[in-house]
């Protein structure tokens, strides 16, 4: 079998995606037509991180009730299971966005649809509800009491996401530590200098992983301590190509994998980069030229880093071991 369509089969997960960046070209157009909306046609053509903040916003107004999430939560889960074989994923999304939206009810969509790929896939869910720190720290603590309010054992924790130079993380200490005495899991999204962000919003938000991270590596002393520690990171190879002009060779996953970081691989915002979770391990194991050693230990360290109960961990570790046994049995070829 060829090395890349067994890659794009074995069994995943996906800790960061973002729900409103999963809308394929035809379902956005759907939606922008039913809500009356003109979507430029490059909306998904991105140049720098700034312009993929501007059209993400875009995207985002297409959203006008309960059915749109619940369609495209579907949609999402559905393509990846056939296309990645997808088996567990963590979807953040922002419900501040939708201030015309009660956040029961945009929670309720999006539950039925995970209910459906679990029934149909197998694909096991949890939420993590996000707080958009463009919105500042007081709509922070205002949602959280929301989330609060209208939590059960799918909410596994909140995230933190938006443009990171308006609020930086140390806006959100006080948020973040009353979500964990309230027993929350906690990431953030760390995408910018300088390389001691990343120990903060560990040490100081009390975050158990972080989303991005990359910046880390500019000073080797923070870089080697959050490889020591085995700090989770999701990084996310496309987007952040296309966003940042990075490739192979410049990309900061290069050298992440190399001094053994403790990493998993996401999505972010596929339909931003035609993507999916499988094309992501391809494009990241092909491309560093991992052995499939390598490549199992990056599956099991994303089950390992994931917000899944121990359960749930056990099944996906032994799908994972009969996946790659099998494929060590068989016949790989590059081509």
């Amino acid at each position: 079998m060829n090395r890349a369509t067994l890659i794009q089969g074995l069994p995943k997960v996906d800790l960061h995606t973002h729900l409103a960046g999963t809308m394929s070209a035809e379902t956005l157009r759907e939606l922008a037509d039913k809500a009356g909306l003109s979507v430029p046609d490059n909306v998904y053509q991105i140049e720098s991180a700034d312009d993929f903040l501007a059209k993400l916003n875009l995207v985002v107004e297409v959203l006008k009730g309960p059915d749109d999430f619940e369609l495209i939560t579907y949609e999402y889960l559905s393509r990846a299971a056939r296309s990645s074989n997808l088996r567990h994923c963590e979807l953040s999304f922002n419900p501040t966005l939708f201030p015309r939206q009660q956040y029961p009810d945009i929670l309720a969509a999006i539950r039925r649809s995970a209910e459906s790929a679990r029934r149909e896939f197998g694909i096991s869910s949890l939420l993590i509800p996000s707080i958009c720190r463009d919105q500042g720290a007081g709509v922070a603590e205002e949602f959280l009491d929301l989330v609060l309010a209208h939590r059960e054992s799918d909410i596994a924790g909140i995230g933190l996401d938006g443009d990171e130079l308006a609020a930086p993380p140390e806006q959100f200490v006080d948020v973040f530590r009353r979500a964990g005495q309230a027993g929350l899991k906690r990431t953030a999204h760390v995408t910018y200098p300088p390389a001691s962000r990343v120990l903060y919003c560990v040490d100081e938000l009390g975050c158990d992983r972080i989303d991005h991270g990359y910046y880390v590596l500019e000073d080797p002393k923070e870089a080697q301590t959050v490889a020591d520690r085995q700090i989770p990171l999701t990084v996310c190879y496309s987007i952040t190509c296309k966003s940042r002009g990075w490739n192979l060779e410049s990309h900061p996953i290069g050298p992440m994998l190399a001094h053994d970081f403790n990493l998993s691989l996401g999505t972010d915002d596929e339909a931003f980069v035609a993507t999916d979770i499988g094309n992501e391990y391809v494009k990241v194991c092909e491309g560093y030229d991992l052995s499939m050693e390598e490549v199992g230990v990056l599956l099991h360290a994303g089950v390992n880093i994931s917000w899944a109960d121990e359960g749930r961990k056990a099944e996906l570790h032994s799908e994972i071991d009969v996946a790659l046994a099998a494929a060590t049995t068989g016949s790989i070829s590059n081509e």
